[in-house]
């Protein structure tokens, strides 16, 4: 995603002539090398998102101070090649290394920029050229693609001159689409727009700031490419303009306000009125240097994004486009992930080079396990960690919810406890994952819970981790602090350690305590650290000290480069620029310097003015200090030229011209100070008139309307700028002849035949335009009055002599006429064969021929098939036929021929190749799917070919540094950069062109990492039952493990791949035991020591009390049930059978039975079932005799009573 907004063009700039520069001291060309122009922060992202999540971070960029804003740029030199151009042209000419070099970076603006340079020139305006198929080349032409190579630039620019014009307008707007485009097409639109394009490919590099610096002197037609295709066309291409128009405001290149209105729409600059070697030279270096002094800035990515979305966005409320150097810029960079895996990419900004982030994004499954165990009055809630910032614990009392949060964690525990329930209840939870600002993240499925009540008690009792190391105080900057935590638990329990207060940097192991730190300079000082040891039941221990963090000082840096020229009497200035690492306050002073110069001791800036005596070299030297003594030095040579005195023109000028006849005049000037380079400018001329910038030869044919009196003025120029001018008047005089012809007639023509003679003449310059006309012709015959095209077309009955006569006629009425004849002769029609047979047949098919033959109108031809392989045959309808086998593979001459009635005849020979049936070759062999970072990877390809002919093998889809051998053997050793997979593809081939492809995937881990331990292991098991332990281990490289057992309890064993214990423990074993194990990867080997208590003996619960087992009708029985367990815990009990209307409930916390007998009721069963805690069960049962009231009821009613028991 980009930033850049094209409807927010850079700043605009008009500049006017002449702005001076300091050109003397440029070095050889040397394009620059790319250098950082600024910084990105953070440099890096390394997150891991869950899938679905969004995230987003802010990211800013800061440019360098010093140099070009846009630092990576393709600047395009386009310049009007028609005649009057010839200055501007030269004087470009003349000075293209100076120019190049100090864009490339020997001028200070230009520091540090990596530029590319692409060179083309424009003439007239395709419509110019007319119907010519090339008229669009013929109007723009590329010399030069963007290229590094200064010599080709060097090249292509001394490839122009100026040649042609005729009318003012030129094919400005359509070179400028052309640049922009790539020689795209045109859109149609215009008066004579019939869809041009040259195909010109301009060379543009991605990533770099396009500039085209555009020259000339006259304004653009637009009939074929308007302004406003012109600015579509340069603006959808991220192109500025930067125009340089010889001419002065409003004139040339800015009639009308084009070039204005072209610089404006595209951000770029315009400088008018540029005449002469230095304006020139200044206008183009000014121009380069105003449109890279800001960049619109954006950031994008590149690299493996596959299964994730990175967008960038400017955030900056001052917006990100026109930046400036030493401007800062923040971006919210924001990252969605979509498919699982890690993908590792590059954040850069385009146009400005160096500034790249390295980003690593994981995206990982949401929580998905969430386990509920039900206690008395709480329940444990379980799940497994995904590296989620924190998570949400919620509780609802339904499965559609309302859910509401019960707790917020950051423990890799992945457990919660909660209290806040009651027994009998249902209640169902989920855990949701949430970023660092509190966001929710994703969501697991539901699990349900439901307490049930048990006799309590008593609760273990824990104790806090005890730390039994003391930490280093001291630090020294730029060198590892290392801490490595002692600390145990006396509950036995595996420890997690945290940083609870600490500097940046900082990192804690969490499972082993190591505490890692590289102090920054910015870390100076005190630095306070708080860690935590935490054990499994939440109980923290703390430990807090303070760190004294000693800096290093480094010597201060002088960033600057010296002005190392001057001249006698003028003011030498250079900026002395330094900077110290450690933000010391630095000093500047001169240990070495001419009489007279001296240095502002806290800027560093330099000013002297050379006295007259003062010319020569002075060697200076300048040390810049820190506060602690530590020293910057830089020395340079300084020269001071002598005190400059201006050129004075010493020749004298011819006063007088003849029109048609060319008109010289060498200036010669003379400068009193030996070596300087002199220049020439026509201040005032007439039309056509032109000076040589360097030499000062002034040329001038005059024409007719010309003749008289015209003013001329020079004007010669040193370096500095000092001049002489001479001023005087050209008296031209007039002469006049007739036209003469000069071309010779064409005097032959066929009938039917198309007849061209293009008539020329000359005449002197007084002529005006010429024109042609026929004074006598055939029918038909026709002339163009303007060109003198003659253009005819002979009927069959103007066979034989045709006389033709012509006159050539100028504007003052003089003529020439000319006469010729043209010999017409009857066109014959050739014999020849006009069909093409195809030259090649598989074996097994029909090949076909169909011969087609000319000659003349209504001529009966012969067909006939002269040689052939055997079979082959000509039917007929001149058609040819045959079908090979097999066997007939190979080459088979074949020879038809074609005769008329009149004698003539026409062969076509040919060969046929018949191929045989090629069946492909097969791959056998199965690829290694794995391969290690450091290890060689080795797979022999095997193939076969049905036809037993010899196989090469090609290496297709490959990562770097793969070879595959003339014998099928695959090789490669993957980088430390190579790890994660690779997608390989081979390919074998038999002499004919079958091939079989074979393509796989490879997948490369890195070098080789430690297993890891996962989860907790089981501390306490009853007696008698099976131990289960849920500890297991992970290897992040994918590799078989092995277990083993150093120290255990009598009977445990362990599965050796699997890392199961299994054991029994018996009564006699009751008590604490000591676990030691190790898990290998073959490589590193793990330990894990732990403590085991087998608890509880194997008897079943118990009743403690003896129930009642007599009742009576009408009174309430009531039994509190006592049930006790030998180790003590609680038990639970359930009612299993009883007689109808018996109730079972807690009464202040005793299970109690109650029941009132009914008259009828005799013997009644009751069942219990009593469970302990380790699962052993007992189902008392006992039987209630019923007996009648005995003081309420009469004998007979007892009686009635017994009976009804049976008694």
């Amino acid at each position: 995603m980009t930033t850049h907004d094209k409807d927010v063009p850079m700043p605009f700039h008009i500049l006017r002539m002449p702005v001076l520069l300091a050109l003397a001291g440029l070095l050889a060309l040397t394009l620059a090398a790319t250098v950082q122009a600024g910084s990105l922060q953070p440099d890096s992202v390394d997150v891991s998102i869950a899938q679905g999540q969004t995230f987003t971070v802010q990211r800013s960029v800061t440019l360098d101070a010093t140099g070009p804003a846009a630092n990576r740029v393709d600047v395009f030199f386009l310049a009007d090649n028609t005649g009057s151009m010839g200055s501007a042209v030269n004087a470009v000419k003349a000075n293209a290394q100076n120019i190049l070099a100090a864009i490339a970076g020997d001028d200070s603006r230009f520091a540090g920029m990596d530029v590319a340079f692409g060179v083309g020139r424009y003439l007239g305006d395709p419509r110019e050229f007319g119907s010519a198929p090339d008229a669009a080349d013929r109007a723009y032409q590329l010399i030069q693609p963007v290229t590094d190579d200064a010599d080709s630039v060097q090249a292509a620019i001394n490839q122009w001159y100026a040649r042609g014009g005729g009318d003012i307008p030129e094919a400005n707007f359509f070179a400028l689409h052309q640049v922009a485009t790539s020689g795209g097409m045109t859109n149609g639109e215009g008066i004579h727009d019939r869809g041009f394009q040259t195909g010109a490919d301009t060379g543009w590099r991605d990533g770099a700031a396009r500039v085209i610096v555009m020259f000339g002197d006259a304004q653009s037609h637009t009939t074929v490419v308007d302004i406003d295709e012109a600015i579509a066309a340069l603006n959808d291409n991220d192109v500025i303009v930067a125009a340089v128009n010889t001419r002065g405001s409003g004139q040339g290149l800015d009639w009308n306000g084009q070039a204005s209105t072209i610089v404006e729409a595209t951000g770029g600059v315009l400088v008018n009125g540029v005449q002469g070697s230095l304006a020139m030279v200044d206008a183009i270096l000014s121009s380069v240097g105003t449109v890279t002094s800001r960049v619109n800035l954006e950031l994008q990515a590149r690299g493996d994004t596959a299964g994730i979305d990175v967008s960038y966005t400017c955030a900056s409320s001052e917006g990100c486009n026109n930046v400036p150097a030493g401007d800062t810029r923040v971006f919210d960079m924001t990252i969605t992930g979509h498919v699982l895996g890690t993908y590792e990419f590059e954040t850069f900004t385009p146009r400005v080079s160096g500034i790249v982030g390295n980003d690593r994004v994981t995206v990982r499954e949401c929580v998905a396990d969430i386990m509920t165990r039900a206690k008395t009055g709480r329940v444990q809630v379980v799940w497994s960690d995904t590296g989620a910032h924190h998570y949400a614990v919620q509780r609802a009392d339904d499965l559609d919810g309302p859910f509401e949060e019960v707790v917020t964690t950051t423990s890799r525990y992945s457990t919660y406890l909660d209290i806040g329930v009651e027994n009998g209840n249902t209640y169902f939870y989920r855990i949701v994952e949430n970023d660092a600002r509190g966001n929710a993240v994703c969501q697991s499925g539901v699990a349900s819970a439901t307490p049930r009540h048990m006799r309590d008690r008593p609760e273990p009792i824990y104790h806090p981790p005890v730390i039994d190391s003391t930490p280093p105080a001291q630090a020294t900057q730029g060198q590892q602090y290392l801490y490595q935590i002692m600390a145990s638990d006396p509950d036995g329990g595996v420890l997690s350690y945290h940083l609870d207060t600490a500097p940046a940097g900082m990192t804690i192991g969490s499972t082993s305590g190591l505490i890692q730190w590289t102090p920054e300079r910015a870390d100076g000082g005190s630095q306070q650290v708080i860690v935590s040891v935490e054990d499994p039941q939440g109980l923290r221990t703390t430990q807090q000290w303070l760190i004294q963090v000693a800096t290093i000082n480094q010597a201060p840096v002088i960033t600057s480069s010296p002005i190392t020229m001057g001249r006698a009497g003028q003011l030498y200035e250079y900026p002395v620029k330094a900077s110290d690492p450690d933000g010391d306050s630095i000093l500047y002073t001169l240990t070495a310097a001419p009489s007279g110069m001296g240095i502002d001791p806290a800027t560093g800036a330099i000013q002297w003015t050379p006295g007259d005596n003062q010319s020569g070299t002075f060697p200076v030297e300048i040390t810049v200090a820190d506060p602690a003594g530590l020293k910057a030095v830089q020395s340079y040579d300084l020269t001071i030229e002598a005190v400059n005195r201006p050129p004075a023109i010493v020749s004298a000028p011819e006063t007088t011209a003849t029109t048609g006849v060319q008109y010289q005049y060498q200036v010669v000037a003379e400068d009193p100070d030996e070596g300087d380079t002199l220049s020439y400018t026509l201040v005032q001329g007439p039309e056509g008139m032109t000076l040589d910038a360097n030499t000062g030869l002034l040329i001038w044919t005059p024409i007719a309307p010309q003749a008289g009196s015209h003013a001329v003025e020079i004007k010669v120029e040193d370096a500095a700028g000092l001049s002489d001018e001479q001023t005087f008047a050209i008296a031209v005089a007039s002469s006049a002849t007739p036209p003469v012809i000069t071309s010779t007639p064409v005097t032959t023509g066929t009938v039917g035949q198309p007849y061209e003679y293009a008539l020329t003449a000359d005449a002197d310059p007084e002529a005006g335009t010429l024109s042609y006309a026929l004074e006598t012709a055939p029918a038909d015959m026709t002339i163009n009055p303007a060109s003198g095209l003659i253009t005819w077309q002979p009927a069959p009955s103007q066979v034989g002599d045709n006389t033709v006569t012509v006159r050539v006629s100028d504007e003052r009425g003089l003529h020439t006429q000319d006469s010729f004849v043209i010999q017409v002769s009857a066109l014959e029609v050739p014999l020849e064969i006009t069909s093409t047979p195809a030259t090649s047949v598989l074996a097994g098919a029909q090949w076909q021929y169909q011969v087609t033959a000319a000659g003349d109108e209504g001529a009966e031809l012969t067909y006939e098939l002269v040689t052939g392989p055997g079979g082959m045959a000509m039917n007929a309808a001149n058609q040819v036929t045959w079908s090979p086998v097999n066997s007939d593979g190979g080459p088979h001459p074949v020879t038809v021929r074609v005769s008329d009635p009149a004698g003539r005849s026409v062969s076509q020979s040919f060969t046929l190749t018949v191929v045989p049936i090629n069946e492909p070759p097969v791959i056998t062999s199965t690829p290694p799917a794995n391969a290690k970072v450091g290890e060689t990877y080795r797979y022999q390809v095997v193939a076969q070919d049905p036809e037993s002919e010899p196989l090469s093998y090609f290496l297709g889809q490959a990562p770097s540094g793969m070879t595959l051998s003339a014998t099928g053997l695959l090789q490669w050793t993957p980088g430390s950069s190579q790890s994660g997979t690779h997608t390989v593809s081979v390919q074998v081939q038999d002499p004919y062109g079958a091939s079989a492809t074979q393509s796989f995937t490879l997948n490369v881990s890195a070098e080789n990492r430690p297993p890891v331990f996962q989860g907790a292991p089981t501390t306490t098991t009853p007696v008698g039952q099976a131990y289960q332990s849920p500890m297991t281990a992970t290897d992040p490289d994918g590799d078989a493990l092995t277990w083993a057992l150093v120290n255990a309890p009598a009977g445990m064993t362990i599965n050796t791949s699997t890392g199961k214990l299994t054991w029994v423990p018996g009564e006699n074993q009751i008590g604490t035991h000591q676990v030691s194990l190790t898990v290998s990867d073959g490589y590193y080997i793990l330990s894990r020591s732990y403590s085991v208590t087998v608890v509880g003996d194997l008897a079943p619960p118990q009743l403690g009390n003896v129930p009642t087992d007599t009742a009576e009708v009408g009174k309430q029985y009531v039994y509190r049930i006592v049930a006790i367990d030998g180790e003590g815990y609680a038990v639970d009990i359930q009612l299993q059978s009883a007689p109808e209307g018996m109730t079972f409930a807690e009464e202040n916390g005793i299970p109690t039975l109650r029941w009132t007998p009914l008259e009828g009721d005799c013997v009644k069963q009751v069942q219990l079932k009593l469970e302990d805690r380790l699962g052993q069960t007992t189902e008392p049962t006992w039987s209630i005799q019923v007996f009648a009231a005995p003081r309420k009821l009469n004998r007979i009613q007892c009686s009635a009573q017994s009976e009804a028991c049976g008694g």
